[in-house]
């Protein structure tokens, strides 16, 4: 088998290019001349027997196909390469190195904090670099490679990524503290029949609140669509229609200070799993691993903390 003779220079010049989509920003960002960049690139392309880049005069550069999948294989040559270095350098065997993590947007508060804080204490060597975005874009980046590992929910993920539960969630409805079904311990949405819903619009939250509506026969009546979760609680909190959620939320007030209350969904609902995810052709480094325990810690920690359903996404 013959080898083609290519440096990890060429493969750190490719993914710095399709990082920022043009050879000048890739040079920047490398400390070296664009020249440089294009020698390399072009020198890639040429052992390889593939043109990866199709160039732009002027407006940068664009991955061709083989560009795509030859980019997300240097995402993995280049991350081989840095635990090499780490395993090197650390015969004790401590865990050091970049990770690269993914996190739901409305996850990120509850898990992102507290990981932080416990995680540099047991392994200082390790630098968490956080990605914050909706369900797809998640996807995309761990198919891509620009993340190595996510924080999400289960649904929606497709093809291609693997997953390991983190914990489960059951689906509730937040209402106004002054609602007439507040008192409630448990809300039929078949009660909510003629009442409007105020939609968490970022993926999958809209599709599993019209899922469980759908499963009871009823139709969304949408009053209000908003990707902040902060807005959609306080529309709620001034009684202009209700939400379902699934992620726990620890404060029953709004960002406006105005009272809510969370209660169960009654009859048959899924349980609605945080995950870690990753894709499925890069199982977890042991940095992710530690990142993955870490996780679950802060779930159980949290859960010891919850002494009633209360507010959630």
């Amino acid at each position: 088998m013959t080898i083609a003779n290519i440096s990890l220079r060429q493969v750190a010049y490719l993914v710095a290019v399709a990082d920022h989509g043009s050879m000048t920003a890739a040079a920047e960002a490398s400390q070296v001349s664009q020249a440089s960049i294009s020698l390399g690139i072009n020198d890639l392309e040429r052992r390889l027997g593939a043109r990866l880049l199709q160039r732009h005069p002027g407006q940068g550069v664009t991955l061709t196909d083989a560009g795509e999948s030859a980019v997300r294989d240097a995402r993995r040559v280049l991350a081989a390469v840095g635990d090499l270095q780490s395993s090197a350098r650390s015969p004790e065997h401590r865990i050091r190195g970049r990770v690269a993590l993914g996190c739901f947007t409305t996850l990120a508060p509850f898990y992102l904090p507290p990981l932080f804080s416990s995680f540099a204490t047991l392994h200082p060597a390790v630098e968490i670099e956080v990605t914050e975005g909706s369900q797809q874009a998640l996807r995309r980046a761990l198919l891509e490679g620009t993340c190595e590992l996510a924080l999400t929910y289960d649904t929606g993920l497709g093809a291609g990524i693997a997953r390991s539960r983190i914990v489960s969630g059951r689906a509730q409805v937040l209402l106004a503290a002054g609602h007439a079904l507040a008192q409630r311990q448990e809300i039929d949405l078949r009660d909510l029949a003629d009442e409007r819903l105020i939609l968490l619009e970022l993926d999958p939250s809209p599709t599993n609140a019209e899922k469980l509506l759908h499963e009871r026969g009823l139709e969304a009546d949408i009053a209000y669509r908003s990707p902040s979760i902060e807005v959609v609680r306080s529309m709620v909190a001034h009684g202009l229609g209700y939400t379902i959620l699934v992620q726990h939320w620890a404060l029953a007030r709004s960002v406006d200070g105005l009272p809510v209350v969370s209660r169960p969904i009654t009859g048959p609902a899924p349980a609605f799993r945080v995950v870690a995810a990753w894709n499925e052709n890069n199982p977890p480094t042991p940095r992710s691993a530690a990142v993955i325990a870490g996780l679950r810690q802060v779930a159980a920690d949290r859960d010891s903390r919850v002494e009633q359903p209360s507010p959630s996404y």
